[in-house]
């Protein structure tokens, strides 16, 4: 809401992320997942988010292969993508889970072979707008809370107010402080500080 909106923008303890589910980009699957929203409306809130908090990161969920989807669908999804431009996304194509309104009542149509193309086209747009995001943020100062160890206990890991991973040296904080740093470059999926 407006009102939402008004105080992540004005609250200096929030952080200028959100995670808005999409889901598709195609009214008509938008529609059949009974999401109670248009393509339209995502955007106009996409909007008014952009507008109101500078520098806001922006993550999404997005399905492919839903029950019905038409290769034009797909092509809505694209584009959504292309037009948003999301920081990150967590992406899936849709299976039968026996449970929901779409395996009960819908019939899953769209072949595995689809499914997997479709999807890795999602994978491989998204890629370049996460890359190009991480980009944009080399040479500018950060705030990061350090989280832990990464993966490899090679470096400390730790998240920026936007939610970007960055990876520091070892010795820079423990878990749960907050340091000030120089983002140095980019893996392609994290930030180097």
């Amino acid at each position: 809401t407006e009102a939402v909106i008004e105080v992540m923008a004005s609250e200096p303890k929030i952080c200028p992320y959100v995670h808005l589910p999409a889901q598709s980009g195609a009214d008509t699957m938008l529609d059949a997942m009974k999401r109670g929203y248009t393509r339209a409306e995502y955007l106009a809130l996409v909007a008014n988010l952009r507008a109101a908090i500078p520098g806001l990161a922006l993550s999404t969920d997005l399905m492919v292969g839903f029950c019905g989807e038409t290769e034009a669908d797909h092509q809505d999804t694209l584009s959504l993508m292309r037009e948003v431009q999301f920081d990150s996304a967590f992406m899936f194509r849709y299976s039968d889970r026996g449970i929901t309104y779409a395996a009960r009542k819908l019939h899953d149509d769209v072949d595995h072979e689809t499914k997997a193309r479709r999807l890795q086209e999602v994978i491989d747009l998204q890629e370049q707008h996460t890359r190009a995001s991480h980009q944009a943020r080399v040479g500018g100062r950060e705030r990061v809370l350090i989280s832990g160890l990464s993966r490899r206990g090679d470096r400390v890991l730790g998240r920026t107010p936007s939610f970007h991973s960055v990876l520091l040296p070892l010795g820079a904080g423990r878990p749960g402080d907050t340091v000030e740093v120089e983002i140095t470059g980019t893996t392609g999926h994290s930030l180097l500080a």
